[in-house]
Formats: C-alpha cells, sequence, structure tokens
C-alpha cells in the first residue's frame, strides 16, 4: 500500500488578518471589530481630536460619527481646522543658550 502526501498550494495561502489603528486611543484592531470599539472609545475620549478621511478636517471624537453623515467630502484647507501641515521648526537656526562647560574652564 502506498500513502500519498497531501498537495499544498503555497499560491493559496491566505495573508494573516491585518490591524487597524484606533484615531482616539492608537490601539490595534481588527477591521470587523474597529467600529465596535470606536463607540466606546470616541465616548471615553470625547476632547480627542480625529481626522475625517472625506474632508482632512479634524473633528472633536465626541461628534465624529455625526460629522461623518453630514460631511460633504471637500477638503478643507489646513489653516482653517487649526492645524498646520508642515511644522517650521526645523527651519529655525539652533539657540546659543551660553552655558558654562561641565567640566569648568579648561587650564
Amino acid at each position: 500500500m502506498k500513502l500519498l502526501a497531501p498537495s499544498v498550494d503555497t499560491g493559496k495561502i491566505a495573508a494573516p488578518p491585518v490591524a487597524i489603528v484606533c484615531l482616539a486611543c492608537h490601539g490595534q484592531y481588527f477591521a470587523a471589530s474597529l467600529p465596535i470599539h470606536q463607540k466606546t472609545c470616541f465616548q471615553r475620549n470625547p476632547d480627542v481630536l480625529v481626522p475625517c478621511e472625506k474632508c482632512n478636517s479634524c473633528v472633536r471624537a465626541s461628534g465624529f460619527h455625526s460629522h461623518g453623515a453630514s460631511c460633504s467630502g471637500k477638503p478643507v484647507s489646513s489653516e482653517s481646522n487649526g492645524f498646520k501641515q508642515h511644522s517650521d521648526l526645523f527651519q529655525r537656526a539652533p539657540m546659543d543658550l551660553n552655558l558654562p562647560e561641565a567640566d569648568g574652564p579648561a587650564p
């Protein structure tokens, strides 16, 4: 009696599920459970600003679902939602603090 090994087709192996990050608490959740989590998470963190994917404006988490129902989808400029897209921190010159050396003056 001859035993045959089962054929394995490596091209049809399913990819593992990908976790999605919650916008309010930054926890990782699967796609099916994220909407359920967001309802309770947005109630616990009502003052967190959440970016709208349609219009790119920042909305408080407490009003995120109502905003999504009435969002027109037109992009909003970055100045009107209170945030700058590019920070000017890297364009500033370094400050000279005139601090003394740690070991004191050189002999």
